[in-house]
């Protein structure tokens, strides 16, 4: 039986005087929470869990000084001493999740640990204000005619004792939160309180909505690699907020994957080597880029036949390499690289093989779109893998065969742009105008009308409710559109030039 979470410490940070543990849960519907925690405040997690588990917590690791290792043997002990602090606090939250692996209300310490909304364990309409300390500014946010939503689990929580519903009178109720409530509450008050609630939940997820793209925008970043004839491959960050770039050391080959996992950027590039009978060929790197500390991390290659013209995408804690082109042809294996592991895992084929294949992630699902068949030709073929049942699907076929696309996803639709709708190796591929940008809704695919992203070779990415295509060329080098989802418009930013030809694009989530 599948497990309703899994936790993964998938990374760390380090601070000047401390180092913050990147932690990851997946729910398993596929939703997804990531958070940064230092040792302390696993110490204070593990009194918390003393009233709960008693005897049965999981052993605590002993407490050390970040840094001393490092003084007195240098930065490579500094290093191990981390990796295996990584790995302490991995087998304690496995441990502890064992003992209550639904993370049930009762469990509100452990899902404040791991940045899980925590719900109310029992409702009741006894109100208990002559009970109650309310904070001192009280008269701020309640009125003899409304009441604050902070308010309510300390007046339907029956459990919770005096201190902890003060303490929590100034906690604001979450989104989810909101909703959990009204449907308790429906079986005790009737339907007309639920109706009240779920409004309230509607207007408070609507508030949400519109605010957050606003603030990710100060953090959302993306990795853009180019490259062009005569010209060695260059890597950069772009800023959404100051629309910025900033150049990044890269040693690559124009033929590149990208996908970006905790802020790390993941390339598979393959490098041009002499064979056995002389010709050239292509052999694969994994590479990560610690985008904290500049430097590049050699990985385990990808397992199987040297390939090229592959695809990267990346979902939950992991990395999938798909599709290629190997010695013997076009080749339909597909591969996952465990983030947390750093280890390859072989999975299922596809069941149509292909090279130069799209990718995009859409709730829990890997959409592999388009791409060049055996026979050569460009495909209109899309499958779709998804990731908790381990198995491939069809998807709705795309309005029309092409192959060296990029697509994204943003709010539940699917993106797709550029690419050749004939046959790559085709002596009139580049003149032949591509194929117009397309979208997956529920409808199924529907055509852009925008003739600026008829392009080839360009990379695009989302982050904080936008859109970005970056680069490629038709009749001229293109530029960087951007299409806004709360503003339903494209707007057009300049590509420097050192940037400019074909791109690949990958979002960098903070």
């Amino acid at each position: 039986m599948e497990p309703e979470y899994v936790v993964e410490v998938v990374g760390h940070a380090r601070e000047r005087t401390h180092v913050k543990y990147c932690i990851v849960t997946t729910a398993a519907d596929g939703r997804q929470w990531q958070v940064y925690r230092r040792f302390r405040d696993l110490f204070e997690l593990h009194n918390i869990l003393r009233p709960k588990l008693g005897d049965s917590r999981a052993a605590l690791p002993t407490r050390r000084a970040y840094g001393f290792g490092k003084l007195l043997f240098g930065q490579e002990q500094d290093t191990d001493f981390i990796l295996e602090r990584q790995h302490e606090l991995q087998t304690y939250l496995n441990t502890t999740l064992a003992a209550d692996a639904s993370l049930s209300s009762g469990s509100s310490g452990l899902r404040l640990f791991l940045g899980l909304p925590v719900l109310p364990e029992s409702l009741s309409l006894e109100p208990e204000l002559s009970e109650l300390s309310l904070p001192a500014d009280v008269g701020k946010w309640k009125t003899r005619s409304k009441l604050d939503f902070r308010l309510l689990r300390t007046l339907f929580s029956a459990s919770l004792s005096k201190e902890r519903k003060a303490h929590l009178a100034d906690v604001p109720l979450s989104v989810a939160e909101l909703h959990d409530v009204a449907e308790t509450i429906s079986e005790l008050a009737g339907t007309a309180t639920t109706c009240i609630f779920r409004a309230a939940s509607r207007a408070v997820a609507e508030s949400v909505r519109r605010s957050l793209p606003g603030m990710l925008v100060g953090t959302a970043r993306i990795y853009v690699l180019s490259s062009w004839q005569g010209r060695p491959p260059a890597l950069s960050l772009f800023h959404l907020r100051t629309r910025s770039f900033e150049d990044l050391p890269a040693n690559l080959s124009p033929y590149s994957a990208v996908a970006s996992r905790g802020g790390d950027l993941f390339v598979l590039t393959a490098e041009d080597h002499a064979g056995n009978s002389g010709t050239a060929w292509s052999k694969p790197r994994f590479l990560r880029f610690d985008v904290m500390r500049r430097q590049w991390h050699s990985l385990p290659p990808r397992p199987g036949e040297d390939t090229t013209r592959f695809a990267l995408a990346a979902a939950g804690s992991a990395v999938y390499a798909v599709g290629g082109m190997g010695r013997r042809g076009v080749v339909g294996s597909a591969h996952r690289f465990d983030v947390g592991t750093g280890a390859w895992q072989t999975l299922p084929p596809m069941n149509c093989p292909r090279c130069d294949v799209a990718t995009a992630v859409r709730a829990g699902e890997l959409f592999v779109i388009g791409g060049s068949e055996r026979t050569g030709e460009a495909s209109s073929q899309v499958e779709s893998f998804h990731i908790g049942a381990g198995r491939w699907g069809s998807g709705p076929q795309l309005l029309g065969p092409r192959h060296s696309a990029t697509a994204t996803s943003l709010g539940g639709d699917v993106f797709v742009f550029g690419g050749g709708a004939v046959a790559r190796d085709h002596l009139l591929a580049d003149a032949v105008s591509p194929p117009a940008a397309e979208r997956l809704t529920a409808a199924g695919w529907q055509e852009l009308a925008a003739p600026a992203l008829r392009r080839h070779g360009c990379g695009a990415a989302a982050a904080a409710g936008q859109v970005l295509v970056f680069g490629g060329y038709a009749s001229d080098f293109a530029e960087i559109d951007r299409w806004d989802s709360e503003a339903s418009q494209w707007e057009t930013i300049t590509l420097p030039a050192r940037l400019r030809g074909v791109c690949a694009a990958a979002a960098a989530v903070s």
